[in-house]
């Protein structure tokens, strides 16, 4: 009988593409929180349990799994970064031997971040969603929402807030008008979040900070708490984070232009 493994059972959805025979039937209560053993650096295996055989090719062959979430996690995190910073790396990392490229502060630079080509791309929407709301989770925060000011922070409020709901942890998405709205409702802060709600600010690109800067007050003067500011990418000059800091608020960054 020919099997193969899906890689689903990492996200308790897949399994073995067979039919199951006796001696699996006792792993189908287990196998969402098990993974095979070659998923897994060595240091990371632990508590392994007796390994199950897999016929494949007319031969046995013997898989092993470990039980270890919190490795699972980090081992996922640690591919989604590295598969986001090439992503960015190929595809929104200009650069130029002369200062062509004027930024939004107005001052020229020789290389410029073209993020909403990942942030508006399916995969780049996977990646960001799942890497900032594991730094949410590792950072032990429980924001009710997460926006920032349009148009740069939008898509990466939702990719969060898409990615929350997949793994049963909620969190609202809102976007902060460059300017309060002018008729209907007047509001400068859109989505389903009330005063006194715990947010997040998020943001594409620090440079000088003054965008991030301009939603957090934005957020405030709406009546929303501010737990913490997290960035795609801070380009590490102008003392943009230091900007943001200032406000009293701490500032995450996923990557730092010499990631690139």
């Amino acid at each position: 009988m020919a099997c193969s493994f899906s890689p689903n059972v990492l996200f308790g959805s897949g399994g073995f593409d067979c039919l199951r025979p006796s001696w699996l039937r006792p792993w189908q209560k287990i196998r969402r929180h098990a993974i095979p053993i070659f998923f897994l650096p060595v240091p990371q295996v632990i508590n392994a349990a007796p390994s199950a055989p897999v016929i494949s090719g007319g031969r046995e062959k013997r898989v092993r799994f470990v039980f270890n979430p919190p490795a699972l996690i980090k081992s996922l995190a640690m591919d989604s970064w590295e598969k986001l910073r090439k992503f960015i790396k190929e595809k929104c990392f200009l650069k130029s031997d002369k200062p062509i490229f004027r930024l939004t502060s107005g001052q020229m630079s020789t290389f410029y971040f073209d993020l909403r080509r990942a942030t508006l791309s399916p995969e780049g929407q996977y990646l960001i969603g799942n890497i900032i709301l594991e730094k949410v989770m590792e950072l032990g925060l429980s924001p009710v929402a997460a926006g920032g000011l349009t148009m740069g922070a939008d898509p990466i409020a939702t990719a969060v807030a898409y990615s929350s709901f997949l793994k049963q942890k909620p969190i609202e998405a809102f976007v902060i008008r460059k300017e309060p709205k002018a008729h209907g409702t007047m509001k400068q802060v859109e989505g389903n979040v009330e005063e006194g709600d715990n947010v997040i600010i998020l943001d594409d690109v620090l440079t000088t900070g003054k965008s991030t800067i301009k939603a957090i007050e934005a957020a405030r003067a709406a009546g929303l708490k501010t737990l913490a500011a997290i960035v795609l990418l801070d380009r590490a000059e102008h003392e943009g984070r230091q900007n943001v800091e200032a406000l009293g608020l701490p500032l995450y960054s996923i990557f730092r232009k010499e990631d690139f």
